[in-house]
């Protein structure tokens, strides 16, 4: 085969790839769908071209989570964490874990 055909061939795999190289750029939440759909059926044109608008479509980062001993309180015993039997030795024994010594 000639080097033209291995040219087009690697431009064509790398056209119908960018959908999810878009994706995996942006961090979306849906990448690894976009790249089901085009893997499984982006050569139809038309999947191709929803999953390159699905991988430019807006979306929203959901906020990382902390937990703090208020948030995980609200509206419970003021005392709770103190009314647990053996709550101070765990605690210890996590904060141990999670220090790495």
């Amino acid at each position: 085969m000639d080097k033209t055909f291995w040219l087009v061939a690697i431009v064509i795999m790398a056209a119908g790839s960018l959908p999810v190289w878009i994706a995996y750029a942006r961090h979306h939440p849906a990448r690894g769908w976009i790249g089901l759909v085009c893997v499984l059926t982006g050569w139809t044109g038309y999947a191709w071209l929803i999953a390159l608008v699905w991988s430019l479509l807006p979306f929203r980062k959901l906020p990382e989570i902390t937990v703090t001993e208020v948030d995980f309180c609200r509206g419970c015993n003021p005392r709770w964490p103190a009314a647990i039997p053996g709550y101070d030795q765990k605690l210890a024994r996590l904060e141990l874990l999670y220090d790495g010594r």
